[in-house]
């Protein structure tokens, strides 16, 4: 028996490679012609690339090894400082399903170029254009010093190509020098110089930017709270309420407001001019998996751990007012049955994996997982925000097709949209899963 959901699911041996305006474009065993200028190869950011079909996994970040990193009093020191401090700061928590990469940003694009910066076994790869769209290795390899290992990255909005990478000791902020970048192109590791300032103390998981480029957020497992940096200045102002954990932070377009969530449950909106916040007790619906702003920064799209449909909050006054109203949207295609479910709150286990909204507001995506029938697609809805937030289902995308034979599996998804810098250029869509990235080109009608 089958239900109305699943002829619209890809076949799982099939790619999608394009979302040309409401169709989705997808390739099999052998190469459309139609959609061959689409298609960029799928990248092992581990090393080289790898086949349609070939997908690594790959957990959480382990901690350092200091027979693996060679020995030392400071590395044991820390090893024991880490063990103890997350051992004392997490006993209320053990009840807690925030999976450790909730909240990571994995990857990131650059603000005006398709260059992609991505984490891998602890240090950060970037790709040019010409290394996506040919499958090449990564163009420049940023390794942290002994005894770290980067978890996540995010580049610095306003700057030529500035990263910021949480690690295990604090936040590292690399400020590059790029004589001349145009697009499709990096220059040459030899030919960068980089300067590297460290921010704070503990493990950073979790990066915000301002979007002047001149005040970053960081939030990570070892701390409650997160801390708000002057990136000039180098110094930070902790923003703490209790002992809480936060495992996400989402700095809205207009800078007045900065959004997170805790591992419990807890959702917060902070406006920045008096540094005052109003809080939300979501425990029911899970921990907050995703979040996105409207470019216009009155809305912020929730995804929760047990809720299968999003939500809206609403700022229904100018900064700095924190006056919202919630609302859900019901997506029937991220709801795996009916049954089950109380009150929108499924007593299974969530089927949304990550979210993520483009630039203009248009396309969004939504990673779904088990028990979902559509498990490891990708929801592409086209979106408006007419009188509020409007979704129109567009299908499911599968960014990953499955190999003929052997075993397969996936690690948890991540999401980015990129802009195409240039009249004409369409947008790209990022999706990782584990160590593989895979990439879909969003194409609109242009009036």
């Amino acid at each position: 028996m089958t239900t109305g959901l699943e002829w619209k699911i890809p076949s799982p041996y099939r790619r999608t490679v394009c979302v040309n305006n409401l169709k989705l474009e997808t390739i099999g065993g052998g190469e459309d012609n139609t959609t061959r200028k689409y298609v960029y190869p799928i990248l092992n950011v581990g090393g080289g690339t790898l086949r349609d079909g070939e997908v690594e996994e790959i957990g959480g970040q382990d901690p350092v090894n200091p027979e693996r990193q060679g020995w030392s009093w400071k590395g044991v020191f820390n090893i024991m400082y880490s063990t103890l401090w997350k051992w004392v700061w997490r006993m209320p928590l053990k009840s807690s399903k925030c999976p450790s990469l909730c909240g990571r940003a994995l990857m990131d694009w650059h603000p005006r170029f398709s260059i992609l910066a991505a984490v891998a076994t602890g240090q950060i790869l970037i790709y040019s254009e010409k290394s996506l769209r040919e499958g090449q290795q990564p163009h420049e390899v940023v390794r942290p010093k002994s005894q770290c290992k980067y978890y996540c990255v995010s580049y610095r909005p306003n700057s030529p190509g500035d990263i910021a990478a949480g690690s295990n000791d604090g936040l590292h902020l690399y400020t590059k020098s790029l004589p001349q970048l145009t697009e499709g192109s990096l220059l040459a590791h030899e030919s960068c110089s980089y300067h590297m300032k460290k921010l704070g103390q503990g493990q950073v998981d979790c990066i915000a930017w301002h979007p002047s480029g001149n005040i970053v957020a960081t939030a990570g497992s070892s701390m409650s709270g997160f801390t708000v940096w002057d990136v000039n200045l180098g110094t930070g102002v902790r923003m703490a309420v209790l002992l809480e954990r936060v495992n996400l932070l989402r700095w809205s377009p207009c800078g007045s407001y900065i959004a997170s969530a805790s591992q419990d449950g807890k959702f917060y909106l902070w406006e920045v001019r008096n540094w005052s916040m109003k809080s939300w007790d979501c425990g029911k619906w899970g921990f907050v998996v995703s979040a996105e702003w409207d470019p216009r920064s009155r809305y912020i799209v929730l995804a929760f751990a047990k809720v299968h449909k999003l939500i809206t909050v609403h700022i229904t006054q100018d900064p700095p007012a924190l006056d919202t109203s919630w609302i859900g949207l019901d997506m029937d295609q991220l709801s795996p049955t009916t049954d089950n479910i109380l009150d929108g709150v499924s007593k299974n286990p969530g089927c949304i994996d990550w979210m993520t909204w483009n630039h203009d507001g248009s396309r969004m995506a939504v990673a779904l997982k088990n028990p979902h029938p559509a498990a490891e697609c990708i929801a592409i809805f086209d979106t408006t925000m007419s009188g509020g937030l409007n979704a129109i289902f567009i299908g499911y995308a599968r960014p990953f097709q499955r190999p003929v034979t052997g075993e397969y599996s996936v690690g948890p998804t991540f999401m980015k949209f990129h802009k195409r810098s240039g009249e004409g250029k369409e947008d790209i869509l990022a999706v990782r899963q584990g160590r593989s990235i895979s990439f879909l080109e969003i194409v609109r009608k242009r009036k």
